[in-house]
């Protein structure tokens, strides 16, 4: 393969969550070969970069643009891979490539089309921002927002800052993409029944490597970013699940990101307020080397994305893969994890972890290992054997695949 001139865009990479290491490791990947350079919103330091997702893409060039600008920029490279979640940006190269985590809303129907066309005008009329843009607290429009909506509804603050500007042309704009990457089969199903398109499946890269057990201790841990709405990591109802189970000498650890808008720092607080008595511990905006030593010392690892959650009306609510579950695997913690979204595909019952659907059920499993030390050392073995699988040799094996399909 010749060497191409790649840009890659994600809007969000400030934010450093699992999406954008997961883009940041296809660059990383590409740039050994190519000329790749990276367009985001917001500049994002290596040396935070490195910190944070354990990734130095020091080949790749970073460039700060705006999404208006992006459209003319993508004309003169040869592949623009497009893995900003809901971003929608006409594409002029070459080949063309959406990786998407879960697909937005495109609006193939009149009803769907009526819906965003109300949540657009609220957004404009209301001078809401979109989740990556600064807000304007001089506004009395904004203002409004906030005492209203934002500080007493934040599901549905979420859903109006997560409305596209533009809902008209995304269909013309899904056009312009040749090739779609989902990063599960969960996800891949649900840009079929959205987008009525086909796509190939990517699974995020996962620094297995990097894990591994240590001392065990009588820790249940969750990983999860902070912040209200959408696909919420469900931390005030596992924090009461823990609770009813009563069990002297154990601990819940709850670990993530945070983000600074005010619904997602209410969360927060509300969690922390929520975890107060103990034994329940917040590790807001963890470094990666305190992550990995939480991952050590726990035997038990929960996940609960899409807790109480209709999962046929709201997709987006499950978990659309689930890296931390990968990476408690790899650290010999045993996964019991809802039977949601892109969960059972990592996780196999009885194999390497155990599935739940209701909260009893989560309680049940639990309890299960708790007291079967020997169940717990099988799983827990076999769960860290099939982390491999998700490793840096099998992702770079599968992005050439797709590379190959692409040029």
């Amino acid at each position: 393969m010749a060497r191409l001139k790649i840009a890659i865009y994600d809007r969000w990479l400030a934010t450093l969550g699992g999406g954008e290491r997961l883009c940041l490791a296809v660059a990383d990947h590409l740039s050994t070969r190519h000329d790749v350079t990276f367009f985001s919103a917001q500049a994002a330091p290596l040396d935070e970069i490195a910190r944070k997702l354990n990734v130095r893409p020091t080949r790749v060039r970073f460039e700060v643009v705006t999404s208006a600008d992006l459209p003319a920029i993508t004309s003169g490279f040869d592949v623009f891979i497009n893995a900003s979640q809901g971003d929608f940006i006409p594409s002029s190269a070459s080949h063309s490539v959406m990786l998407v985590y879960f697909p937005a809303p495109v609006h193939f129907d009149a009803t769907a089309r009526a819906r965003a066309a109300l949540g657009s005008a609220i957004k404009h009329m209301l001078n809401v921002p979109s989740p990556a843009e600064p807000a304007n607290d001089a506004d009395p429009r904004y203002r409004l927002y906030q005492s209203v909506i934002a500080s007493r509804h934040p599901e549905l603050s979420a859903r109006l800052r997560a409305v596209p500007d533009d809902i008209t042309a995304l269909p013309r704009i899904l056009d312009r993409y040749q090739h779609i990457w989902a990063i599960s089969a969960y996800t891949a199903q649900w840009v079929k029944r959205l987008w009525q398109r086909d796509c190939a499946v990517l699974t995020p890269i996962v620094d297995v490597e990097a894990f591994g057990p240590g001392e065990k201790r009588q820790h249940i841990l969750s990983v999860g970013r902070f912040f209200a709405g959408n696909h919420n990591k469900k931390h005030l109802e596992m924090i009461a699940a823990f609770r009813a189970l009563n069990t002297p000498g154990w601990e819940l650890h709850l670990a993530g990101g945070t983000l600074p808008q005010p619904e997602h720092q209410d969360y927060l607080r509300r969690v922390c307020e929520a975890a107060q008595g103990g034994p329940v511990r917040i590790h807001a905006d963890a470094s990666f080397d305190a992550l990995k030593k939480l991952y050590a010392e726990s035997a038990i690892y929960w996940h609960a994305a899409g807790l109480g959650e209709d999962a046929a009306r709201d997709p987006i609510k499950a978990e659309h893969f689930g890296i931390t579950t990968v990476e408690a695997m790899a650290a010999g913690c045993v996964p019991v994890v809802i039977n949601k979204g892109g969960q059972p595909e990592i996780v196999q019952h009885e194999r390497n972890g155990l599935v739940w659907n209701t909260v009893s059920d989560l309680q049940s499993q639990t309890q299960r290992l708790m007291a079967d030390d020997a169940l717990r050392s099988r799983l827990a073995l076999q769960a860290k054997a099939d982390s491999r699988h998700y490793d840096r040799a099998h992702f770079e094996q599968r992005l050439d695949e797709l590379m190959a399909t692409v040029v």
